[in-house]
C-alpha cells in the first residue's frame, strides 16, 4: 500500500501533505505515513465479510515501530472488527532526524480538527477569543463547500485563526466508510500541533456519537471518537514518545448541550454546516436540492438536538426525509427504498438507545472502563446520558407522528 500511494502520488504520504516540510521528529512522519495508510487502505480495499489487510510500510525508525505494532493493531481490531497485520519496513536513503528541528515562526494556542460538521464549528465558538490553527480534510464537495463557509466565517470573527484544509484528488474508494477516516485527520491534527509547539490536538465530538453503541447488532457502528479509541492512540505517541495529546474536550456534552452555548451569530450560521453521513459517502445522493439525507444516524441526532435546542427551524427545509416523518403507515413502495430503511433502522436505533439508559442497561453496550477518561470524566458520563435521554424522549413528544402505530 505505501508503493502504490508512492506510485501514484510520487511522494511518501508526509511529503505529499506536508511538502516535504522536515521540521518534526521522523517518528512523526513514521506515525503520519502509518495512519494515513490505514485509512487509505480501508477506502481502497473492497469490503467483504473474511476480509484481510496486511500493510506493509517503510519506516525510518524500524526498531520502534516494530514494538508497537501490536498497539496499532489492537487500535484498528476495536475501530473495524478485524484483523489486519502490519509489517514495517527499514526505509532507506533517508537521513534520521529524532528530535523537533524548529518550530514555525507563528505561534498558535490551539490545534483544532475542523470536518465541517455541526460539532466541529461549535469548536470554533469555544475558541473564537483564541489563536487557533484549525485541520481539515475534505473528499466530497458538500464537506468542503461547508468548510470553506466555516473558514469565511470565523475569520470574520477571529483574525488571529488560520486554516489548514487539505485534499487528496483522484481517490479510488472501493469501500464507502468512515470508521478509520479519524485515525487521518488524527495524524494531521497532530502534525500541525507539533510544527507549532504544541503538545495538545483539540476535537469537538460530542459524548453522544463519541460512545456509538451497537444496540442493534445487525448495523455497523463507528468508533471513530469513542473514548477507547483515544485512549490506545494516545498510548501509541507515549510509546513513541511524542509528546502530544489527543483530547476530545466534549466527551460529556450531549451534542444539544453544545449548540444551546452558542450565540446568535453562530446560531444562524449552523444551516451551513454538514452533518450528513449519506451525502458525505454516497456519490448518487443529489445534494442540489438536500443538504442533508434526513435518515442516517448523524442526521437524526442533528435533528433530536435542534429540536432539544428549540432550533429546528434553523435548517428545517434541509432534510429530505423532515422531523416528523413516520416509520409507519406509509406507502409500501417507500419501505422498499434503501435510504427509507436507513431511516427507520435509526429512529429505532434511538428510541431503543434511549429505553436502555431509562433501564440502566446502556453500560452493558459502551465499552467504556474509567482508564480512558481523564478524572471525573467517567462519572460526569453518566450526567450526559440521563440528558440524552430526556432530549430523545421530548424529541418524540414534539412529533408524536414519527413512531406513531404499526
Amino acid at each position: 500500500m505505501y508503493n502504490k500511494f508512492k506510485e501514484k502520488y510520487e511522494k511518501s504520504p508526509y511529503n505529499y501533505f506536508f511538502k516535504d516540510k522536515d521540521n518534526v521528529d521522523s517518528k512523526l512522519k513514521d506515525l503520519f505515513n502509518t495512519l494515513f495508510l490505514i485509512y487509505f487502505a480501508d477506502i481502497s480495499t473492497t469490503e467483504s465479510v473474511d476480509r484481510q489487510i496486511t500493510l506493509n510500510i517503510e519506516v525510518e525508525n524500524i526498531e520502534e515501530f516494530k514494538k508497537i505494532a501490536l498497539k496499532i493493531k489492537r487500535l484498528i481490531k476495536f475501530m473495524t472488527s478485524e484483523n489486519w497485520e502490519f509489517n514495517f519496513k527499514k526505509k532507506q536513503n533517508e537521513s534520521k532526524n529524532n528530535k523537533l528541528l524548529e518550530v514555525d515562526n507563528e505561534k498558535f494556542e490551539v490545534v483544532a480538527l475542523l470536518s465541517g460538521g455541526l460539532d466541529s464549528f461549535t469548536g470554533t465558538y469555544f475558541n473564537e477569543s483564541r489563536k487557533t490553527k484549525f485541520v481539515g480534510f475534505n473528499l466530497q464537495n458538500p464537506e468542503g463547500k461547508s468548510q470553506k463557509l466555516i473558514k469565511e466565517f470565523i475569520k470574520s470573527k477571529n483574525q488571529k485563526s488560520e486554516f489548514k484544509l487539505y485534499e487528496l484528488k483522484d481517490m479510488d474508494k472501493k469501500t464507502l466508510t468512515q470508521r478509520t477516516r479519524s485515525l487521518f485527520f488524527f495524524g494531521l491534527g497532530i502534525v500541525e500541533a507539533s510544527m507549532s509547539g504544541l503538545t495538545k490536538l483539540n476535537i469537538y465530538e460530542n459524548g453522544v456519537m463519541s460512545l456509538n453503541p451497537a444496540i442493534d447488532f445487525s448495523r455497523t457502528t463507528t468508533k471513530t471518537t469513542h473514548p477507547k479509541t483515544i485512549y490506545l492512540f494516545n498510548e501509541i505517541l507515549q510509546e513513541l514518545k511524542i509528546d502530544i495529546e489527543v483530547e476530545n474536550t466534549c466527551i460529556n456534552m450531549t451534542k444539544a448541550e453544545m449548540v444551546k452555548k452558542l450565540e446568535n451569530d453562530y446560531i444562524d450560521f449552523i444551516k451551513n454546516t454538514v452533518t450528513c453521513g449519506v451525502g458525505r459517502m454516497n456519490v448518487s445522493f443529489d445534494n442540489s436540492k438536500y443538504t442533508h439525507c434526513g435518515a442516517c444516524v448523524p442526521c437524526l441526532l442533528r435533528k433530536i438536538t435542534l429540536s432539544a435546542a428549540g432550533l429546528e427551524s434553523v435548517d428545517a427545509s434541509s432534510y429530505q426525509y423532515p422531523y416528523d416523518y413516520p416509520i409507519y403507515g406509509v406507502d409500501k413502495e417507500i419501505h422498499k427504498n434503501s435510504l427509507f430503511k436507513e431511516y427507520k433502522s435509526g429512529i429505532i436505533y434511538f428510541n431503543e438507545y434511549k429505553e436502555l439508559i431509562k433501564s440502566g442497561q446502556i453500560f452493558s453496550y459502551l465499552e467504556t472502563r474509567k482508564k480512558y477518561y481523564k478524572t471525573g470524566n467517567y462519572s460526569e458520563r453518566n450526567r450526559m446520558l440521563e440528558k440524552f435521554k430526556d432530549e430523545v424522549e421530548d424529541f418524540f413528544k414534539k412529533h408524536p407522528n414519527i413512531l406513531g402505530k404499526e
